[in-house]
């Protein structure tokens, strides 16, 4: 190439690595750049030197190149690669916060994707106008633009493009407190991942975001799990802006979990990730979560500090308020653009859209309440109980409000199964699941532990309200008619181990407390409620 003139081949052969290697091809348009010999194609090598900077998070330098290449491209008509470019450009200033640049931006790469008929660069566009509308806190437009990207989306058969668009509408769905959407949203993104061109960032973000999704939804230790996906991602590929987005929403669950030390060091380390890409947001939003965790704890003086810095941080976004604000020329441009594309999704597209998503959704549920009901009784499972045991847990810390369990084991069920039959066992132990089912009060979880024991959970109760319920289950089991169910069967009963749980105590240990209470039943008699 260095010595002839570049054709359009080798440009687009260029592209491709762009997509592939950028850190290969930028080393190399570094060089093409300077050379002489391909004055002709001098604006498409800049700007995918600038697009190479970008995709390596040069940000810096990929704006000074971009702003420099991109006007010259449209006076020029040079249109290769220019919505890749607009994109990039629109995102940087996005991550900066500067709103009115951001849409302007996109909106001339959409307006580059209509007169060339260019889906892809529509696409994208409507996914960052919908970025902007979303940085507004405009969820709701933020979504109508996403829905759009969608259907474009659907056009391309792109699944890489799917995952994106799917990843931007979780977003939404989250923003709008409508976390089964956001949910099902996100599995569908993460469905398409493997084919993705930034596969690894993308998982961090799925990762993050769905981990906001298990917070809304009280799942906090699966919370947890995915903010840690999320930083592993964002480390081993040097994802700065996903790095910065997993420890901020990582160390909001910890401070609802009361864990500060932890939260602190995340936000800290917020801070730092932000500093390093110029992102003002998530740096404000760190420095704020550690002026509220000093505030609680009491310690002032730390607190002052942190409140100090988060309002020069404010004073700052004062001093930029016209980045956050539309311009008379930004709202005329997008009023001439939703004329000449019609962006108004129709109510149809939109309920075509949205049954996708509930579909998928019902889909996720049936699967879900399959993997953790048993078969046989119609309880929920071992697997389902080690996920709500953890929660109510935290919701009890949370809520600071006690909380207990039963552990209920019927009394000789070997017997019926030897002396009657497996069939005759099976019938007893379906009536004994809906008899624990319909004593318990509403909002108690009941589950099949294994074999003829099971787990009833008990929020709110304290080791009194726990013994009166395990009383109760006692007595409507041994007053039950067996022999209905097994006519030989005369009497059935159970014991049953109650247990509350302790200041600071786990899972494991309180249900290992119930299981000792069990066995003191077992070996005074059966038939009884200890605790």
């Amino acid at each position: 190439m260095l010595n002839s003139k570049i054709t359009p081949l080798q440009l687009e052969a260029l592209l491709a690595l762009l997509e592939s290697d950028p850190a290969l091809a930028n080393q190399k348009l570094k060089v093409l750049v300077k050379d002489k010999n391909h004055k002709a194609y001098k604006l498409e090598l800049q700007i995918m030197l600038g697009l190479s900077e970008a995709y390596l998070w040069q940000y810096v330098t990929a704006e000074k190149i971009l702003r420099i290449a991109l006007p010259k491209a449209a006076s020029e008509h040079v249109f290769f690669a220019a919505g890749l470019a607009y994109d990039e450009l629109a995102s940087i200033y996005l991550i900066k916060s500067q709103i009115d640049l951001a849409m302007r931006t996109w909106l001339k790469g959409l307006q580059l994707g209509l007169q060339q008929h260019d889906i892809n660069t529509q696409l994208r566009c409507n996914l960052g106008l919908g970025k902007v509308f979303y940085g507004m806190n405009d969820f709701r437009n933020a979504k109508r633009y996403h829905l759009a990207a969608t259907e474009l989306s659907y056009l391309t058969k792109s699944s890489e493009q799917i995952c994106e668009v799917y990843l931007c509408l979780g977003v939404d769905f989250i923003r709008l407190y409508e976390f089964d959407k956001a949910y099902a949203a996100l599995k569908i993104a993460e469905e398409n991942l493997n084919t993705a061109q930034h596969q690894q960032r993308n998982f961090c973000e799925i990762r993050a975001y769905l981990g906001i999704v298990h917070a809304g939804l009280g799942q906090m230790s699966l919370a947890l799990q995915c903010f840690e996906e999320a930083t592993l991602s964002a480390q081993q590929h040097n994802y700065t802006w996903g790095l910065a987005l997993a420890h901020i929403e990582h160390a909001k669950v910890l401070v609802l979990l009361q864990r500060y030390e932890p939260a602190i060091e995340l936000a800290q380390q917020t801070v730092a990730a932000a500093k390093a890409m110029n992102s003002m947001a998530f740096s404000t939003q760190a420095h704020e979560l550690m002026y509220q965790i000093y505030k609680d704890q009491h310690q002032f003086e730390l607190a002052l500090q942190q409140h100090i810095i988060f309002t020069e941080h404010y004073l700052e976004k004062i001093h930029r308020s016209q980045d956050h604000q539309l311009t008379s020329t930004t709202i005329a441009l997008l009023k001439q653009i939703h004329n000449v594309q019609e962006l108004e999704v129709s109510l149809q597209e939109n309920v075509h859209l949205i049954n996708r998503l509930e579909k998928h959704q019902e889909l996720i549920r049936l699967l879900t309440s399959k993997a953790e009901t048993d078969a046989l009784t119609g309880l929920y499972n071992r697997r389902a109980l080690d996920t709500r045991l953890e929660r109510e847990i935290e919701l009890a810390i949370q809520l600071q409000q006690p909380f207990s369990v039963l552990m209920l084991d019927l009394d000789f069920f070997k017997r019926i199964n030897d002396q009657f039959s497996h069939q005759a066992g099976d019938r007893v132990l379906k009536e004994a699941a809906q008899i624990f089912t319909q004593s318990c009060r509403q909002g108690e979880f009941v589950a099949r532990f294994g074999g003829e024991e099971f787990i009833v959970l008990l929020p709110g109760a304290d080791l009194a309200a726990a013994l009166r319920i395990a009383e109760r289950i006692r007595a409507a089991i041994e007053s039950c008619i067996w022999s209905k169910i097994v006519p030989a069967l005369k009497q059935q009963t159970v014991s049953i181990g109650a247990a509350c749980r302790s200041s600071d105590e786990l899972a494991d240990s309180l249900l290992a407390r119930a299981d000792a209470k069990l066995y003191e039943a077992k070996h005074s008699g059966r038939n009884k409620v200890c605790g």
